[in-house]
């Protein structure tokens, strides 16, 4: 149903899916706050996706969800903020008006996938971004990230990481030192310099 800006609502009998494990609802238009109940009351969600429609303000999110939830998207939305995402093992946030890429993300220790790609970023790469254990996708390109890549970057686990279209600099001495699965590194569009990685197919500019 229609809000008061002309933007259809979710529908009111998704407050009783208790049941509901995947929620697909992409591309419909839907404009209202973020539904933080929508998390509260259909405690088994594992997947949803609410890409490509008019949700706004901050993204506010219930501080006990499903500790199993492995997909949330709300890519391409109109939100504005992050409070936390610390439950979920794929979070995929692009273009979202955020000015510096939150600490917490250190917190969400199941993540699989970061990706923050096409957003208005700055500042440097918190090296609390390393702590996920199971991290895989690391996405932080076309953005206006500055400063050096943390050393931390050493996971044997990741094995895709985009830092390209940004404004990083400096030397990868340590970086990816220990990334023995890494399969591709696009380090284009920046300003590393003394860039010697044997055996990785590095994309640089």
């Amino acid at each position: 149903m229609p809000n008061s800006r002309g933007h259809p609502s979710l529908p009111n009998f998704l407050y009783y899916q208790s049941n509901l494990g995947i929620l697909h609802l992409p591309n419909n238009s839907i404009g209202q706050n973020f539904p933080t109940w929508l998390l509260e009351n259909n405690t088994r969600l594992r997947g949803l996706y609410l890409r490509d429609n008019a949700f706004r303000g901050p993204l506010k999110l219930p501080t006990s969800i499903n500790p199993n939830m492995e997909t949330f998207d709300v890519s391409n939305n109109k939100f504005h903020g992050l409070e936390d995402l610390s439950s979920c093992q794929q979070a995929s946030i692009p273009t979202w008006r955020l000015l510096r890429i939150p600490t917490l993300v250190g917190n969400m220790t199941t993540l699989k996938q970061i990706s923050l790609s096409n957003n208005q970023l700055e500042g440097p790469i918190p090296e609390e971004i390393c702590n996920p254990d199971f991290l895989g996708l690391l996405d932080l390109s076309r953005n206006n990230l500055c400063g050096s890549v943390p050393s931390c970057f050493n996971s044997s686990r990741i094995c895709h990481v985009y830092l390209n279209n940004n404004q990083l600099e400096g030397e990868l001495t340590y970086a990816f030192y220990n990334s023995s699965s890494l399969v591709l590194l696009d380090l284009r569009w920046n300003k590393f310099i003394g860039i010697s990685l044997n055996g990785l197919a590095i994309y640089q500019a």
